[in-house]
């Protein structure tokens, strides 16, 4: 408006002037959708990189909420670009898709050890073969405010590559531990 006036010397309408102020109001209200949105496409369609941000702000939001497990498993599954993630709190299992673990199952996978000061499971005999069959490359606890193991979280394959290095359950540790305070604290609500 200023422009036009000093340089042209036109006046504008108070209606143009209104309008325009409108517009760069709702475009200005809009940036922060537009940004999410940006962020969540290119979170889940870039399988190559993981998008930590988006992932941590997600998870910090879901603490808020009362999430379902199988709700929080497919978000990880997709957003960590795993072909499977599951979530095994209380004896019940949680996943991208329906595993059948028998009580025997279960009872091997809560004796397994795990890495020396780490939450990663080192799968022995039976919980070996049992994650090979269901193509499960990775397992770690799922540890309370107290250091005590409350449930597990599985890893299938990776979606991007071919083989799981160890690297990448470095990059994802700190989500595991967010995901474990999650439920922690929706366990202690519900009590």
């Amino acid at each position: 408006m200023l422009i036009a006036q000093s340089l042209f010397h036109v006046v504008v309408p108070v209606e143009i002037t209104a309008l325009n102020l409108l517009m760069i109001i709702i475009v200005t209200a809009l940036f922060p959708v537009w940004s999410e949105f940006n962020s969540a496409l290119n979170s889940l369609l870039s399988t190559s990189n993981v998008n930590l941000n988006f992932i941590v702000k997600s998870l910090n939001r879901f603490a808020t909420q009362n999430v379902k497990l199988d709700r929080l498993a497919e978000f990880l599954a997709d957003h960590l670009h795993f072909r499977y993630i599951g979530l095994i709190v209380e004896d019940e299992v949680y996943g991208t898709k329906k595993i059948n673990f028998t009580e025997s199952d279960l009872a091997a996978i809560r004796t397994t050890e795990t890495e020396e000061k780490k939450n990663w499971l080192k799968p022995a005999e039976h919980t070996k073969v049992l994650f090979e069959k269901e193509n499960i490359v990775a397992a770690a606890e799922l540890r309370d405010a107290k250091g005590r193991p409350f449930g597990y979280i599985l890893i299938g394959q990776p979606m991007g590559k071919t083989t799981f290095e160890k690297r990448d359950l470095h990059s994802i540790e700190m989500i595991i531990n967010l995901v474990a305070s999650i439920i922690d604290s929706e366990e202690r609500l519900k009590k």
